[in-house]
Protein backbone atom coordinates (compact mmCIF):
# COMPACT_ATOMS: atom_id res chain seq x y z
CA UNK A 1 0.00 0.00 0.00
CA UNK A 2 1.18 3.53 -0.78
CA UNK A 3 2.31 5.39 2.33
CA UNK A 4 3.16 8.99 3.15
CA UNK A 5 6.48 8.21 4.82
CA UNK A 6 9.42 6.00 3.94
CA UNK A 7 9.89 2.66 5.68
CA UNK A 8 13.39 2.46 7.20
CA UNK A 9 15.11 2.35 10.57
CA UNK A 10 15.46 5.87 11.96
CA UNK A 11 18.29 6.85 14.29
CA UNK A 12 18.35 10.69 14.14
CA UNK A 13 17.30 12.38 17.39
CA UNK A 14 18.59 15.90 16.69
CA UNK A 15 16.39 18.98 16.57
CA UNK A 16 15.18 20.27 13.21
CA UNK A 17 17.28 22.85 11.42
CA UNK A 18 15.74 26.27 10.90
CA UNK A 19 15.99 25.94 7.11
CA UNK A 20 15.18 22.21 7.04
CA UNK A 21 11.94 21.38 5.18
CA UNK A 22 9.16 20.16 7.47
CA UNK A 23 8.64 16.89 5.60
CA UNK A 24 12.35 16.04 5.51
CA UNK A 25 12.59 16.26 9.28
CA UNK A 26 9.26 14.54 9.94
CA UNK A 27 10.27 11.69 7.64
CA UNK A 28 13.72 11.10 9.14
CA UNK A 29 13.60 11.86 12.87
CA UNK A 30 13.49 8.99 15.35
CA UNK A 31 12.11 11.12 18.21
CA UNK A 32 9.06 9.36 19.72
CA UNK A 33 6.57 12.23 19.40
CA UNK A 34 7.21 12.43 15.65
CA UNK A 35 6.97 8.66 15.28
CA UNK A 36 3.49 8.90 16.82
CA UNK A 37 2.65 11.73 14.41
CA UNK A 38 3.69 9.58 11.44
CA UNK A 39 1.51 6.69 12.57
CA UNK A 40 -1.47 8.98 13.02
CA UNK A 41 -1.08 10.58 9.61
CA UNK A 42 -0.65 7.21 7.90
CA UNK A 43 -3.98 6.07 9.33
CA UNK A 44 -5.63 9.23 8.06
CA UNK A 45 -4.06 8.76 4.66
CA UNK A 46 -5.51 5.24 4.47
CA UNK A 47 -9.01 6.80 4.62
CA UNK A 48 -8.38 8.95 1.53
CA UNK A 49 -9.93 7.51 -1.66
CA UNK A 50 -7.49 5.67 -3.92
CA UNK A 51 -8.04 8.16 -6.74
CA UNK A 52 -6.79 11.03 -4.57
CA UNK A 53 -3.81 9.47 -2.84
CA UNK A 54 -1.05 9.93 -5.41
CA UNK A 55 -1.58 13.68 -5.78
CA UNK A 56 -1.96 14.23 -2.03
CA UNK A 57 1.13 12.13 -1.29
CA UNK A 58 3.22 13.99 -3.86
CA UNK A 59 2.35 17.38 -2.37
CA UNK A 60 2.68 16.17 1.24
CA UNK A 61 6.20 14.90 0.56
CA UNK A 62 7.29 18.17 -1.02
CA UNK A 63 10.36 19.93 0.38
CA UNK A 64 8.50 23.19 -0.25
CA UNK A 65 6.82 23.81 3.11
CA UNK A 66 3.92 25.64 1.48
CA UNK A 67 2.94 22.62 -0.62
CA UNK A 68 3.58 20.24 2.28
CA UNK A 69 1.41 22.17 4.75
CA UNK A 70 -1.35 22.67 2.20
CA UNK A 71 -1.54 18.90 1.70
CA UNK A 72 -1.45 18.30 5.46
CA UNK A 73 -4.31 20.80 5.94
CA UNK A 74 -6.46 18.97 3.38
CA UNK A 75 -5.68 15.64 5.08
CA UNK A 76 -6.58 17.13 8.48
CA UNK A 77 -9.92 18.51 7.26
CA UNK A 78 -10.79 15.24 5.50
CA UNK A 79 -10.16 13.28 8.70
CA UNK A 80 -12.04 15.72 10.96
CA UNK A 81 -15.14 15.56 8.77
CA UNK A 82 -14.80 11.80 8.54
CA UNK A 83 -14.64 11.54 12.36
CA UNK A 84 -17.78 13.69 12.58
CA UNK A 85 -19.56 10.88 10.74
CA UNK A 86 -20.09 13.04 7.67
CA UNK A 87 -19.79 11.84 4.11
CA UNK A 88 -16.79 13.37 2.34
CA UNK A 89 -16.53 13.44 -1.45
CA UNK A 90 -13.25 14.70 -2.90
CA UNK A 91 -13.24 17.21 -5.77
CA UNK A 92 -16.94 16.95 -6.58
CA UNK A 93 -18.57 18.36 -9.70
CA UNK A 94 -20.31 21.70 -9.26
CA UNK A 95 -23.38 22.43 -11.42
CA UNK A 96 -22.58 25.06 -14.02
CA UNK A 97 -18.84 25.22 -13.21
CA UNK A 98 -15.67 23.54 -14.40
CA UNK A 99 -14.09 24.09 -10.99
CA UNK A 100 -13.95 21.39 -8.33
CA UNK A 101 -13.89 22.28 -4.60
CA UNK A 102 -11.71 20.17 -2.36
CA UNK A 103 -14.65 18.47 -0.65
CA UNK A 104 -18.41 18.10 -0.63
CA UNK A 105 -19.32 17.31 2.96
CA UNK A 106 -22.66 15.60 3.57
CA UNK A 107 -24.09 16.14 7.06
CA UNK A 108 -27.58 15.28 8.42
CA UNK A 109 -28.44 19.00 8.68
CA UNK A 110 -27.29 19.72 5.12
CA UNK A 111 -24.33 19.49 2.75
CA UNK A 112 -21.64 22.10 2.15
CA UNK A 113 -18.58 22.62 -0.01
CA UNK A 114 -15.26 22.85 1.82
CA UNK A 115 -12.27 24.61 0.25
CA UNK A 116 -8.84 24.42 1.89
CA UNK A 117 -6.20 27.07 1.31
CA UNK A 118 -3.14 28.72 2.84
CA UNK A 119 -3.07 32.26 4.19
CA UNK A 120 -1.34 34.67 6.61
CA UNK A 121 1.84 35.53 4.80
CA UNK A 122 3.79 32.31 4.68
CA UNK A 123 7.42 33.22 4.01
CA UNK A 124 9.20 32.48 0.76
CA UNK A 125 11.30 29.54 1.90
CA UNK A 126 13.05 29.31 -1.45
CA UNK A 127 14.35 32.89 -1.29
CA UNK A 128 15.17 35.55 1.27
CA UNK A 129 13.71 33.75 4.29
CA UNK A 130 15.61 30.55 3.59
CA UNK A 131 18.88 32.49 3.41
CA UNK A 132 18.22 33.92 6.86
CA UNK A 133 17.35 30.52 8.32
CA UNK A 134 20.52 29.03 6.83
CA UNK A 135 22.51 31.71 8.67
CA UNK A 136 20.83 30.72 11.95
CA UNK A 137 21.59 27.05 11.31
CA UNK A 138 25.30 27.85 10.87
CA UNK A 139 25.37 30.13 13.91
CA UNK A 140 24.05 27.23 15.98
CA UNK A 141 27.50 25.68 15.58
CA UNK A 142 29.05 28.40 17.77
CA UNK A 143 30.81 27.52 21.00
CA UNK A 144 28.97 29.72 23.53
CA UNK A 145 28.58 27.63 26.72
CA UNK A 146 27.64 30.58 28.97
CA UNK A 147 25.30 32.46 26.64
CA UNK A 148 22.45 32.10 24.22
CA UNK A 149 22.11 34.67 21.46
CA UNK A 150 18.84 36.25 20.42
CA UNK A 151 18.93 37.32 16.80
CA UNK A 152 16.92 39.96 14.94
CA UNK A 153 17.67 40.01 11.21
CA UNK A 154 16.30 43.36 10.06
CA UNK A 155 17.45 43.30 6.42
CA UNK A 156 18.49 40.37 4.24
CA UNK A 157 21.11 40.81 1.55
CA UNK A 158 20.92 39.42 -2.00
CA UNK A 159 23.66 36.85 -1.34
CA UNK A 160 24.56 34.52 1.51
CA UNK A 161 26.87 36.29 3.98
CA UNK A 162 30.25 35.07 5.33
CA UNK A 163 28.74 33.20 8.28
CA UNK A 164 32.03 31.65 9.44
CA UNK A 165 33.48 35.13 9.92
CA UNK A 166 30.31 36.32 11.69
CA UNK A 167 30.44 33.28 13.95
CA UNK A 168 34.02 34.09 14.95
CA UNK A 169 33.10 37.72 15.62
CA UNK A 170 30.23 36.71 17.89
CA UNK A 171 32.32 34.16 19.77
CA UNK A 172 35.02 36.78 20.43
CA UNK A 173 32.39 39.29 21.57
CA UNK A 174 30.72 36.80 23.92
CA UNK A 175 34.06 35.64 25.36
CA UNK A 176 34.63 39.16 26.66
CA UNK A 177 31.33 39.26 28.59
CA UNK A 178 30.76 38.17 32.18
CA UNK A 179 27.71 35.89 32.37
CA UNK A 180 27.32 36.21 36.15
CA UNK A 181 27.43 40.00 36.03
CA UNK A 182 24.90 40.09 33.17
CA UNK A 183 22.57 37.80 35.12
CA UNK A 184 22.56 40.37 37.90
CA UNK A 185 21.88 43.14 35.37
CA UNK A 186 19.09 41.12 33.79
CA UNK A 187 17.44 40.40 37.13
CA UNK A 188 17.72 43.95 38.44
CA UNK A 189 17.20 46.10 35.34
CA UNK A 190 15.59 43.83 32.73
CA UNK A 191 16.25 42.34 29.31
CA UNK A 192 16.58 45.74 27.65
CA UNK A 193 19.86 46.30 29.54
CA UNK A 194 21.59 43.28 27.97
CA UNK A 195 24.43 44.03 25.53
CA UNK A 196 23.90 43.86 21.78
CA UNK A 197 26.15 43.34 18.76
CA UNK A 198 25.24 45.19 15.56
CA UNK A 199 26.36 43.57 12.30
CA UNK A 200 26.20 44.79 8.69
CA UNK A 201 27.41 43.20 5.45
CA UNK A 202 26.40 43.92 1.84
CA UNK A 203 22.72 44.51 2.46
CA UNK A 204 22.48 42.41 5.62
CA UNK A 205 21.62 44.10 8.91
CA UNK A 206 21.21 42.17 12.16
CA UNK A 207 21.30 42.73 15.90
CA UNK A 208 22.39 40.01 18.31
CA UNK A 209 21.62 40.17 22.05
CA UNK A 210 23.67 38.22 24.60
CA UNK A 211 21.46 36.35 27.09
CA UNK A 212 23.39 34.84 30.01
CA UNK A 213 22.52 31.29 31.00
CA UNK A 214 21.91 30.26 34.57
CA UNK A 215 24.88 28.36 36.04
CA UNK A 216 23.03 25.02 35.94
CA UNK A 217 22.31 25.45 32.21
CA UNK A 218 25.79 26.39 31.06
CA UNK A 219 27.66 24.05 28.76
CA UNK A 220 24.64 21.84 28.04
CA UNK A 221 24.80 20.46 24.48
CA UNK A 222 21.00 20.27 24.19
CA UNK A 223 20.69 24.09 24.29
CA UNK A 224 21.25 25.78 20.95
CA UNK A 225 23.44 28.91 20.81
CA UNK A 226 20.66 30.82 18.98
CA UNK A 227 17.98 30.91 21.64
CA UNK A 228 15.42 32.92 19.68
CA UNK A 229 15.35 34.66 16.35
CA UNK A 230 13.15 37.06 14.46
CA UNK A 231 13.26 37.91 10.78
CA UNK A 232 11.90 41.31 9.85
CA UNK A 233 12.16 43.78 7.02
CA UNK A 234 11.76 43.01 3.34
CA UNK A 235 9.13 40.49 2.41
CA UNK A 236 6.85 40.81 5.41
CA UNK A 237 3.14 40.74 4.67
CA UNK A 238 0.04 41.83 6.50
CA UNK A 239 -1.90 38.89 7.88
CA UNK A 240 -5.31 40.51 7.36
CA UNK A 241 -4.51 41.20 3.70
CA UNK A 242 -3.41 37.60 3.15
CA UNK A 243 -6.63 36.25 4.67
CA UNK A 244 -8.77 38.69 2.70
CA UNK A 245 -7.07 37.77 -0.56
CA UNK A 246 -7.45 34.05 0.08
CA UNK A 247 -11.19 34.34 0.77
CA UNK A 248 -11.72 36.54 -2.29
CA UNK A 249 -9.78 34.17 -4.50
CA UNK A 250 -11.80 31.14 -3.43
CA UNK A 251 -15.14 32.97 -3.75
CA UNK A 252 -14.31 34.11 -7.29
CA UNK A 253 -13.88 30.54 -8.50
CA UNK A 254 -17.61 29.84 -8.49
CA UNK A 255 -20.89 31.29 -9.67
CA UNK A 256 -24.08 30.47 -7.84
CA UNK A 257 -23.62 27.39 -5.67
CA UNK A 258 -26.22 24.82 -4.71
CA UNK A 259 -24.70 24.41 -1.23
CA UNK A 260 -23.01 26.69 1.34
CA UNK A 261 -19.30 27.30 0.78
CA UNK A 262 -16.87 27.06 3.70
CA UNK A 263 -13.37 28.41 3.09
CA UNK A 264 -10.79 26.86 5.43
CA UNK A 265 -7.57 28.84 5.90
CA UNK A 266 -4.36 27.54 7.42
CA UNK A 267 -2.43 30.51 8.83
CA UNK A 268 1.31 30.16 9.35
CA UNK A 269 2.13 33.62 10.70
CA UNK A 270 3.27 33.83 14.32
CA UNK A 271 1.49 37.17 14.63
CA UNK A 272 -1.95 36.15 13.32
CA UNK A 273 -4.79 36.82 15.76
CA UNK A 274 -8.56 37.40 15.89
CA UNK A 275 -8.16 41.08 15.06
CA UNK A 276 -6.50 40.16 11.76
CA UNK A 277 -9.36 37.81 10.91
CA UNK A 278 -11.98 40.41 11.89
CA UNK A 279 -10.33 43.05 9.71
CA UNK A 280 -9.88 40.65 6.81
CA UNK A 281 -13.55 39.68 6.77
CA UNK A 282 -15.35 42.87 7.82
CA UNK A 283 -12.90 45.73 7.22
CA UNK A 284 -9.83 47.45 8.65
CA UNK A 285 -10.13 49.41 11.86
CA UNK A 286 -9.06 53.06 11.77
CA UNK A 287 -8.06 55.43 14.54
CA UNK A 288 -9.57 58.90 14.33
CA UNK A 289 -9.14 61.78 16.74
CA UNK A 290 -11.87 64.38 16.22
CA UNK A 291 -11.62 67.89 17.63
CA UNK A 292 -14.88 68.92 19.28
CA UNK A 293 -14.36 72.34 20.85
CA UNK A 294 -11.44 74.00 22.54
CA UNK A 295 -9.06 71.31 23.72
CA UNK A 296 -11.72 68.60 23.78
CA UNK A 297 -11.28 65.62 21.47
CA UNK A 298 -13.16 62.43 20.73
CA UNK A 299 -11.56 59.18 19.72
CA UNK A 300 -13.36 56.93 17.26
CA UNK A 301 -12.49 53.56 15.78
CA UNK A 302 -14.56 53.31 12.60
CA UNK A 303 -14.20 50.30 10.31
CA UNK A 304 -13.11 50.82 6.72
CA UNK A 305 -15.46 48.87 4.44
CA UNK A 306 -12.70 46.88 2.70
CA UNK A 307 -13.39 43.41 4.08
CA UNK A 308 -13.82 40.24 2.08
CA UNK A 309 -17.44 39.93 3.28
CA UNK A 310 -18.34 43.60 3.79
CA UNK A 311 -17.56 46.31 1.23
CA UNK A 312 -18.53 49.90 0.35
CA UNK A 313 -21.96 48.82 -0.91
CA UNK A 314 -22.69 46.46 1.96
CA UNK A 315 -22.36 42.71 2.17
CA UNK A 316 -20.55 40.88 -0.61
CA UNK A 317 -19.40 37.36 -1.49
CA UNK A 318 -22.52 35.99 0.11
CA UNK A 319 -21.75 32.54 -1.30
CA UNK A 320 -19.15 32.20 1.48
CA UNK A 321 -21.11 30.90 4.47
CA UNK A 322 -18.21 30.53 6.90
CA UNK A 323 -14.44 30.96 7.10
CA UNK A 324 -12.49 28.44 9.18
CA UNK A 325 -9.12 29.71 10.41
CA UNK A 326 -6.39 27.57 11.97
CA UNK A 327 -3.45 29.49 13.40
CA UNK A 328 -0.09 27.70 13.24
CA UNK A 329 -1.62 24.23 13.09
CA UNK A 330 1.18 21.78 12.29
CA UNK A 331 1.38 17.97 12.10
CA UNK A 332 3.10 17.83 15.51
CA UNK A 333 0.80 20.16 17.50
CA UNK A 334 -2.65 18.99 16.43
CA UNK A 335 -3.69 18.28 20.02
CA UNK A 336 -2.89 21.84 21.13
CA UNK A 337 -4.16 24.03 18.27
CA UNK A 338 -7.79 24.06 17.19
CA UNK A 339 -9.39 25.96 14.29
CA UNK A 340 -12.13 28.57 14.67
CA UNK A 341 -15.15 28.94 12.39
CA UNK A 342 -16.21 32.52 11.59
CA UNK A 343 -19.83 32.60 10.44
CA UNK A 344 -20.82 35.01 7.68
CA UNK A 345 -23.96 36.82 8.91
CA UNK A 346 -24.75 37.86 5.33
CA UNK A 347 -24.52 34.40 3.70
CA UNK A 348 -27.03 33.64 0.95
CA UNK A 349 -27.03 30.02 2.11
CA UNK A 350 -26.53 29.86 5.89
CA UNK A 351 -24.46 26.95 7.10
CA UNK A 352 -26.77 24.48 8.82
CA UNK A 353 -24.34 21.65 9.49
CA UNK A 354 -22.47 21.56 12.80
CA UNK A 355 -18.73 22.12 12.69
CA UNK A 356 -16.37 20.64 15.31
CA UNK A 357 -14.75 24.01 15.88
CA UNK A 358 -15.30 27.01 18.11
CA UNK A 359 -17.87 29.15 16.29
CA UNK A 360 -17.51 32.94 16.18
CA UNK A 361 -20.41 35.21 15.30
CA UNK A 362 -19.18 38.75 14.63
CA UNK A 363 -21.28 41.89 14.71
CA UNK A 364 -19.75 43.81 11.81
CA UNK A 365 -21.00 47.14 13.20
CA UNK A 366 -20.01 46.92 16.85
CA UNK A 367 -17.15 44.41 16.38
CA UNK A 368 -18.56 42.39 19.29
CA UNK A 369 -17.68 38.70 19.01
CA UNK A 370 -19.97 35.95 20.28
CA UNK A 371 -18.36 32.56 20.72
CA UNK A 372 -19.78 29.07 21.09
CA UNK A 373 -17.77 25.98 21.93
CA UNK A 374 -18.40 22.79 19.96
CA UNK A 375 -19.86 19.74 21.64
CA UNK A 376 -16.76 17.83 20.59
CA UNK A 377 -13.69 19.65 19.34
CA UNK A 378 -11.14 18.27 16.87
CA UNK A 379 -8.68 17.29 19.61
CA UNK A 380 -11.30 14.98 21.10
CA UNK A 381 -12.46 13.73 17.71
CA UNK A 382 -8.93 12.96 16.59
CA UNK A 383 -7.71 11.51 19.88
CA UNK A 384 -5.66 8.37 19.46
CA UNK A 385 -4.75 5.51 21.77
CA UNK A 386 -1.78 4.29 19.77
CA UNK A 387 0.79 6.63 21.31
CA UNK A 388 2.15 3.90 23.55
CA UNK A 389 1.21 1.00 21.28
CA UNK A 390 4.50 0.88 19.43
CA UNK A 391 7.75 2.76 19.20
CA UNK A 392 9.96 3.76 16.27
CA UNK A 393 8.24 3.94 12.90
Amino acid sequence: MTTLFDDFTRTETRSAGNAEPHFTYLNTTARPMFAATRRRLERWFAEVPDTERNDLRRRFRSTDDIHHLAAFWELYLHEVMHRMGYGVACHPDVPGSSEHPDFLVSAPEGSFYLEATMAAGYEDRAGWHRRAEEVHDLLNRMNTPDFSVWSHVEHIGPQSPPVRRLRSELERWLSGLDADELLRVQDSVGLDALPTYRWQHQGWLATFTAHPRRPDLRGRPDFRPVGAHMIGGAGLRRDDVEIRNAVVQKARKYGDLDHPLVVALLGTSHFLDDLDVMEALFGSEEYLLERLRGDQHQRRHPRTVDGALLGPSGSRRQKVSAVVVAMLLMPWNMDKVEPTAWINPFAARPLLASLPFEVVMADATTCVLTRAEPRRGPSELLSDVDGARSSGG
